[in-house]
């Protein structure tokens, strides 16, 4: 992938969430549906994805798997869950001509009902399924290869990594809204499995995946490297949300408790 071309990509993302924004500002007031921390989340998500895709970084990873995977887990558990926190969809609609704002802000609804019904286990269900397949699919050395030999599919490997984990960190984020912390805990576990897993077995395999990156043990040495970047990285960030929320739970229900009764001591006579 083009380095530039990936900073290039991440600065348009950042002027059409820009304008879309000063819009929304503009009629409802500053800091009104999307507060000023969820823009600087939505802004440290752009940075941590420059950084990812840009260069010193990306002018390397067709060379170094260790820092390719690094590349992956900054898209995926930092940049994504940065960005939702933004509240990108909303405020990127604002973007649009008035006409098709209109139009495209009655489908989100929806799917934001449907989100909030019963439907929800399976939304959240699908994002981590699809999550999964995504890192699956791309870490075949069939397509991994292709991905590293050919800049246009490296842009598509990227882009499904990124908008995969959005909307798994998108449904994360309803379990928040929706209080059902427990469900969301239980989906950042889950979804950090496929990345468990490959990660244990690129460690361990004794065998070369990737011959891109050469096939001495100076290779395997890297793919050992990478493969531990992959689950330790990956899952620690994951298992830090998990206790983040976690920790929410706690004082949700700390907050929903009903008070104790208050004993009052008899006055002596």
């Amino acid at each position: 992938m083009n380095a530039l071309g990936g900073v290039e990509l991440v600065i348009a993302f950042g002027f059409w969430y820009a304008l879309g924004l000063t819009r929304m500002w503009g009629r409802v007031g500053v800091g009104r549906l999307v507060s000023r921390t969820r823009l600087r989340m939505f802004v440290s998500g752009l940075v941590v994805t420059a950084v990812a895709l840009g260069p010193p970084l990306d002018t390397h990873v067709d060379s170094n798997l260790p820092l390719h995977m690094t590349q992956h887990v900054l898209l995926m558990w930092i940049a994504a869950p940065l960005l939702i926190a933004g509240s990108p969809m909303p405020t990127l609609v604002w973007a649009l001509p008035a006409s098709w704002r209109m139009a495209t802000q009655r489908r989100w609804r929806r799917v934001h009902r449907s989100v909030a019904s019963s439907a929800w286990p399976a939304w959240v269900a699908g994002a981590v399924v699809l999550q999964a397949v995504t890192l699956a699919v791309w870490h075949i050395p069939r397509f991994y290869e292709a991905a590293i030999s050919n800049g246009a599919i490296h842009v598509a490997e990227h882009a499904s990594f990124l908008l995969s984990s959005m909307v798994l960190w998108w449904t994360v984020a309803g379990a928040v809204q929706r209080m059902r912390f427990g469900a969301g805990v239980l989906a950042v576990f889950v979804a950090k499995l496929p990345g468990l897993v490959l990660g244990v077995g690129m460690t361990l395999d004794a065998h070369i995946w990737y011959r891109s990156y050469g096939t001495d043990v100076a290779a395997l040495h890297d793919q050992q490297l990478a493969g531990v970047i992959m689950w330790v990285g990956g899952g620690m960030i994951a298992t830090v949300a998990a206790l983040v929320l976690f920790w929410l739970w706690m004082q949700a229900l700390e907050r929903n408790a009903p008070n104790p009764p208050v004993a009052v001591p008899e006055l002596a006579t």
